[in-house]
């Protein structure tokens, strides 16, 4: 297996520590936050993100900004709204990987 760009991208944009807890956030969040009743779109939303992490608005764009870069999460307007969901391909792919290395893993013996 050669790990694809896309898996690139996502490792190099959970490796700064606040960007992964935004992710991380979006993915236990998603789905808890007010809901636009006229397009049927529930999800987090940015200005939870701030409030959660203790970031201002500025710093939660940018993270933001770097994970929809990535291609790991998925962004949803509505009027001044801004909803934030997984990418269910990025969130496949990385499984994938994970499964990979996982099953390539081999026991190494410990001495005492």
């Amino acid at each position: 297996m050669v790990p694809s760009k896309n898996l690139q991208r996502y490792f190099s944009a959970l490796s700064n520590p606040l960007r992964a807890k935004a992710y991380i956030f979006i993915l236990n969040t998603a789905g808890n936050c007010e809901v636009d009743v006229g397009k049927g779109i529930g999800g987090n939303c940015v200005s939870r993100l701030c409030r959660e992490l203790n970031i201002p608005q500025p710093s939660a764009s940018h993270y933001v900004k770097g994970l929809i870069d990535a291609g790991l999460i998925i962004q949803v307007r509505s009027g001044r709204r801004r909803f934030l969901f997984a990418d269910p391909s990025a969130a496949d792919e990385l499984q994938n990987f994970i499964q990979f290395v996982s099953e390539k893993v081999i026991p190494v013996p410990h001495s005492d």
